[in-house]
């Protein structure tokens, strides 16, 4: 049997017909199902029609089910479902029955609810209580990232339907990205004096990150760089701009989950790549730590090194929000709330107190004050070291949140709970921290939510930082200066898979600017490490020139644990001169054949060098050795070498190199590791029992080409000594 079922909309009815086939002949059953028109009308506490967000679901699901320009209907992630924006009074079509509704406006107002069965023609009227009033305190909300005019078009959105949604939102400022689209180099027309609109641009480098130009007077660039040579830089960008004060460059959904070394379009064109340029260039203005575009929405692990590597940088909140398509999730439902302690609403005044960290952002929990020693965010405290500060901090919420958490220098310090009070929760907190040395401070609120209007089921909130440094000296972690080393190391290598430079100038700049961004993390590591202690060969050792003789030495310490070393083996004639030199990476031992071959009295010295490029020698200073034909290498424990031993050929390599266990021992199964120098796996395999050779292309556990540099085998096993010759020093020139 076959059921074709045919579905006809009436306004005031449904006509289901359900067509009935088989071999016995055919017949037509026909159901009515009644339809109603709900009016909802949403009020303020004295009876006042206010715009709204309402959340609408009948018997069907959504209403209405499918793009509707009138109600600027939308579909969005299943947490928020369906809305549509109303002016204060909408009417509805619903199927009669049971229907739900769901109304919000901003976070300063609570949701509210109805639900009732729905029969005949029907009117709801649901009052929105206004529980804070931020603007009176000075706080305005916006959103730096909205579109109105973004692909796919599912309908036209005007001016005055931002303002619409704007209001319904409570959303006091909406930066608009749309290319200039109704661009008038200042605040839109149809702005009321409580709710601001400003036509700009998104600025889209598809290497480095997209930007929000946020207070533009004039036309600047909108992107570059699809294709070809990874230039202009967006650090570039914003200095060619030089914007004023009131003026702003927001790095967009930093963390959108592209792949750093994917190049196909988006994600990948969105990645902020190029975020440790801009900010060591002193170009990065504000940051969206919390963005619809965004993995899991909020990113805060590279806001927070960004922190812990000395950089003030503020945090902002944008949706990238495109409110003329059918599936898209609210604008405004991440906001930054900014201070300008203002009694009126004023754009400019906003952008610079987003660049001076005076913010909070939110998806509702509102963190109303927060201070250290009497100063906000954004504010930096020079202490003298081992003192304690006081950290003052209010929360309001009209949702129940679980916890506020005070942030120091990324940890979480303490932890308090939020219990409602009445039907809100207003919770002011002193908590006393000291001070161990330059750090940064911050109030962050979590919760869970099941409602819809919210963005997120995850409840948040984060205040900026204030910044604590202690004799004038910021906080510079060792932790966020590896991350962002490994980071620009990545990026040069991503410029260089790139190519296609278009003049050459523009690579010496990019590989420049990348170069000075790595030099300032390597800052960190600044003080020299001490020299390594020799252990083998012993003093005046004779070892043959044409057998491999295996070098080993302890590890250089440095006063910054964090610090890695890089070694090389030099080999020195009599006079001193430099006679042969072999990079070991990370290893503190390794196994040469000098070339060309060594004869007579030598010297021997291994030098170690740290991130910052210091260099330090041998307490003990240069070590004689004798290369003589025939002559035995011996450990000092009088053990001969000559146990399972990896050969590497060629090296350095180009294309592939070829690994070759050398020895007796290969029956037993074993994992080769491949290692960079900052001691990530780049590459891993089995090797079989009785294999001898393995071939690697250069690629990394996913398949991508590694960078230029030294590398490092470890063969792993049970091995009965470490001195077998199973770590061996490779070398990638390409």
């Amino acid at each position: 049997m076959h059921v074709v079922e045919l579905m006809v909309k009436r306004r005031q009815s449904m006509l289901l017909l359900s067509v009935l086939t088989g071999s016995s002949g055919m017949f037509v059953a026909a159901f009515v199902a009644e339809a109603a028109t709900l009016t909802l009308r949403t009020v303020d506490e004295l009876g006042n029609p206010i715009p709204a967000r309402a959340h609408v679901r009948d018997l069907n699901g959504w209403v209405p089910d499918g793009p509707d320009s009138t109600l600027h209907a939308h579909r969005s992630w299943p947490h928020i479902g369906g809305y549509i924006y109303s002016p204060g009074v909408i009417d509805v079509e619903v199927a009669a029955g049971w229907v739900n509704v769901e109304v919000g406006k901003g976070f300063e107002s609570p949701p509210q609810f109805w639900e009732g069965n729905v029969t005949t023609d029907r009117e709801v009227e649901l009052t929105l209580p206004r529980f804070f009033d931020m603007p009176a305190a000075g706080w305005y909300g916006g959103d730096v990232h909205m579109h109105s005019h973004h692909t796919p078009d599912d309908y036209d959105i005007s001016p005055e339907e931002i303002l619409l949604i704007a209001q319904a939102e409570d959303l006091s400022m909406s930066w608009v990205q749309d290319a200039y689209r109704h661009f008038t180099g200042g605040v839109h027309s149809v702005s009321t004096l409580d709710h601001l609109v400003w036509y700009g641009t998104e600025h889209r480098n598809q290497v480095y990150g997209h930007a929000c130009l946020i207070g533009l007077h004039e036309v600047v660039s909108n992107g570059c760089c699809t294709t070809g040579g990874a230039y202009p830089m967006l650090s570039d960008t914003r200095e060619s701009w030089a914007p004023a004060p009131d003026q702003a460059m927001v790095l967009a959904h930093p963390c959108n989950g592209g792949q750093f070394m994917g190049d196909g379009g988006w994600p990948e064109w969105g990645l902020a790549r190029g975020t440790p340029v801009l900010a060591a260039s002193g170009n990065l203005d504000a940051y969206e730590i919390v963005s619809h575009s965004n993995v899991d929405d909020i990113q805060i692990d590279d806001w927070y090194h960004l922190l812990n590597s000395g950089f003030r940088v503020p945090p902002a909140a944008g949706t990238d929000s495109a409110v003329n398509n059918y599936l898209t999730r609210p604008p405004g439902s991440y906001r930054a709330y900014v201070y300008t302690g203002g009694a009126t609403l004023d754009a400019e005044a906003w952008v610079e107190s987003l660049r001076g960290g005076r913010v909070f952002v939110t998806n509702y929990p509102l963190i109303t004050q927060f201070t250290v020693e009497g100063e906000m965010a954004g504010a930096t405290l020079d202490v003298t070291e081992e003192s304690d500060v006081l950290v003052n901090f209010r929360v309001r919420s009209v949702l129940d949140v679980d916890r506020a958490e005070v942030i120091v220098g990324g940890e979480i310090y303490s932890t308090h709970d939020l219990p409602m009070t009445g039907p809100v929760i207003d919770r002011e907190f002193d908590v006393q921290v000291p001070i161990g040395g330059p750090t940064w401070i911050a109030v962050r609120v979590e919760g869970e939510t099941e409602l819809f209007h919210p963005a997120n089921d995850r409840l948040f909130a984060h205040t900026g930082a204030v910044y604590v440094d202690v004799g004038s000296e910021p906080v510079r972690t060792p932790e966020s200066a590896l991350h962002f080393m490994a980071w620009t190391d990545s990026l040069d290598l991503f410029v260089n898979q790139r190519g296609g430079w278009s003049q050459s100038w523009h690579a010496d700049h990019v590989h420049g600017r990348i170069a000075e961004t790595r030099d300032y993390f390597r800052e960190v590591f600044a003080e020299p490490p001490g020299g390594v202690e020799l252990l083998s060969p012993a003093p005046g050792a004779t070892v043959d020139p044409l057998v491999p003789t295996t070098f080993t030495w302890t590890a250089a310490t440095d006063p910054v644990a964090e610090d890695r070393f890089q070694y090389r083996l030099e080999i020195l004639r009599p006079d001193t001169t430099l006679a042969y030199v072999a990079p070991a990476g990370e290893l503190l031992s390794i196994e040469v054949v000098p070339q060309p071959p060594a004869f007579g009295d030598h010297f021997w010295q291994v030098v170690a060098t740290d991130l910052a490029l210091n260099e330090s020698y041998p307490a003990e200073g240069l070590r004689s050795i004798r290369f003589e034909s025939g002559a035995a290498e011996v450990a000092e424990d009088g053990w001969n070498t000559g146990a399972l031993r990896l050969a590497v050929s060629p090296n350095p390599f180009m294309e592939s190199v070829c690994l070759r266990l050398v020895g007796p021992d290969v029956e037993r199964e074993r994992t080769l590791e491949i290692f960079d120098v900052l001691g990530r796996v780049r590459h891993r395999a089995v090797v079989a029992r009785g294999q001898r050779e393995i071939m690697w292309d250069g690629s990394d556990v996913w398949g991508r080409p590694v960078a230029n540099g030294s590398y490092w085998v470890r063969l792993n096993g049970e091995l009965e000594r470490p001195s077998d010759g199973v770590r061996v020093q490779i070398v990638r020139m390409r």
